[in-house]
């Protein structure tokens, strides 16, 4: 069981793992499940070189590494682990980067914590790394109607609002992004 949010001390080391979570193939690309692919497309640009390492890609921006994870969403954990244990990491110098139903659409919300919110991809990440507080930037989806189950929702596309709203707020979060890797601190970067 891990220790209450307010229990935990909140670190401000800099991020040296932003892992950012999605599901790999054309099927997935423009889902509201790979919202953390579009906001590293938007701060980091297509020019940014990406590697296959950790089971998945991974890119370098300054001292971060940035990692994809190319497994399924539910199994994001082994590449981030691979990826803490060859740097050697503590896991408060990571970040999971990732879509959000309990996040207002559009909204960034960076926390650090031992939760998941229901969010498969951040529970694996952290069974993986033995449930230890890490920095989560979560990107709102907002929740779908309630006749929509939670699964389809996150593995549908965005509609045209969805995708111009979430869109222009990682535009807009862009150097808040850039500050979260330099030095994170809680709280809404939108």
């Amino acid at each position: 069981m891990g220790r209450k949010p307010a229990e935990l001390k909140t670190p401000t080391d800099s991020i040296q793992l932003c892992a950012l979570l999605g599901n790999p193939g054309r099927r997935y690309a423009k889902t509201r499940h790979n919202a953390a692919w579009l906001l590293a497309d938007i701060v980091w640009g297509p020019g940014l070189t990406w590697r296959d390492k950790f089971h998945g890609t991974v890119g370098e921006i300054e001292a971060c590494t940035l990692l994809r994870p190319m497994t399924m969403m539910n199994e994001s954990g082994r590449a981030v682990r691979a990826a803490v244990d060859f740097f050697k990491l503590d896991s408060s110098r990571v970040v999971v980067v990732y879509d959000d139903v309990e996040t207002p659409l559009g909204t960034l919300q960076l926390a650090y914590s031992t939760g998941h919110r229901g969010h498969n991809g951040c529970r694996s990440v952290l069974q993986h790394l033995g449930n230890r507080p890490l920095w989560q930037l979560r990107i709102g989806i907002g929740r779908p109607a309630a006749v929509v189950p939670v699964a389809q929702w996150v593995l549908s596309p965005f509609t045209e609002y969805e995708y111009a709203v979430v869109e222009s707020s990682c535009r807009s979060a862009s150097a808040a992004v850039w500050q979260v890797l330099k030095q994170p601190k809680q709280g809404s970067l939108t």
